[in-house]
């Protein structure tokens, strides 16, 4: 717990001087948005399911930054079933007047039911912009990285590639639809791999345009994990989005 209150402080710093990074005079086109999801019930029966998420984004004709966090805790009958973090900043630089562009992207992950304590990742590389217009903006992704889990017996450092696609859908002035899958084929063992998606479609409320309903999709797949975990770990959450 000490390393994820430390890396959470990190965490929180960095995202704070990310507008320094910014063109004098466009830091108003950075986007903040804080989720907040909460449902539970009792009977013959109590449950309890907490999500929270910051997300934050920045665009300009040269670059983008893209930051993204969540926090998900569920309880039942005073156990404990799932306990977990993550946050993700990548960074692109964009070439004017050309699709490709290059990236760089760091993640962290904790989770009290993994066979690692936690893990982090980075890697860099080269994208291709296949569509950007005012409603779709689909791109895919590939470079090499790294990722080192660490736990109680041992780190485990994992040379990877990367191969991954975004999509966003604007569908109306109301609703947003956005979608991000990524591999990691592992380099020094053929046939492992990792891969992350996730899925998030958010509708506005025509009386307050700064709320949101958003439901949120993730999947976790590792092809290498022990006896007693599953090799997907897929959750889902229903949260209340507020844009600031």
């Amino acid at each position: 717990m000490k390393s994820l209150l430390a890396t959470l402080s990190l965490l929180i710093c960095s995202v704070s001087i990310l507008p320094a990074f910014a063109d004098d005079g466009v830091e108003s086109s950075w986007r903040h948005q804080v989720e907040l999801g909460l449902n539970g019930a009792s009977g013959n029966s109590e449950t309890l399911n907490l999500h929270l998420g910051f997300n934050t984004d920045y665009a300009d004709p040269l670059k983008t930054w893209k930051f993204s966090s969540a926090y998900d805790r569920s309880k039942s009958d005073g156990d404990v079933s799932a306990n977990r973090f993550f946050a993700d900043l990548k960074r692109e630089w964009i070439w004017p007047q050309n699709p490709w562009f290059s990236f760089l992207q760091g993640r962290y992950d904790w989770d009290e039911f993994k066979d690692w304590d936690d893990r982090l990742s980075a890697a860099g590389g080269t994208g291709y912009q296949h569509l950007k217009n005012d409603s779709w903006d689909i791109a895919s992704r590939v470079g090499l990285g790294g990722s080192i889990s660490r736990g109680d017996d041992e780190d485990i450092k994992t040379p990877e590639l990367i191969l991954a696609l975004d999509l966003g859908w604007i569908i109306s002035e109301f609703e947003r639809f956005e979608f991000t899958t990524a591999f990691y084929p592992d380099l020094d063992e053929t046939g492992e791999y990792r891969n992350l998606t996730a899925l998030n479609w958010s509708i506005k409320m025509a009386e307050a345009r700064n709320l949101a309903i958003k439901l949120g999709l993730r999947n976790e797949y590792d092809s290498d994990v022990s006896e007693e975990q599953e090799n997907n770990d897929f959750n889902y959450n229903l949260s209340l989005l507020w844009q600031i």
